[in-house]
C-alpha cells in the first residue's frame, strides 16, 4: 500500500510541475528575407543580393516590390518581380538599372 501511495504522489507532483509548452505560432509568411545578409554591389554593374528563406517543404512563388529610398524618405526607384523559391535559403541576384540610381558614388549612396 505504501508503494502505491508513493507512486501516486510522485505522479501527481510530476504532472503538477511539468511546464505547459504552448504550440509555436506559425510565421506570418513562409518566405522571409535574411536582412542581415542583403548586399548591394555597384561594380561591375549594380546588383542586389537578396537572401530568401523558404520555410516550407515545397517550392513557393511570391511577388515582390523593392524600393530605393532616399534619406528624406522619398522613393527614388522601384523594382517589381516574382520569386520562385525552393525550400531552404537561396540568394536572388537582382540587376538594378544603373540609370535608376541617384549616383554611382558609393559614399553618396550611404
Amino acid at each position: 500500500m505504501g508503494a502505491k501511495r508513493h507512486w501516486r504522489t510522485s505522479a501527481a507532483l510530476l504532472l503538477f510541475f511539468v511546464p505547459l509548452v504552448p504550440a509555436q505560432r506559425p510565421p506570418d509568411s513562409l518566405l522571409i528575407i535574411d536582412e542581415h545578409n542583403v548586399r548591394f554591389h555597384l561594380l561591375p554593374r549594380p546588383e542586389l543580393e537578396l537572401p530568401v528563406v523558404n520555410l516550407s517543404r515545397q517550392r513557393l512563388e511570391e511577388k515582390f516590390l523593392l524600393e530605393l529610398v532616399r534619406l528624406d524618405g522619398q522613393v527614388h526607384s522601384t523594382m517589381k518581380g516574382t520569386f520562385q523559391e525552393e525550400p531552404g535559403t537561396t540568394v536572388e541576384k537582382l540587376q538594378w538599372d544603373a540609370k535608376a540610381l541617384p549616383t554611382a558614388t558609393p559614399s553618396e549612396l550611404g
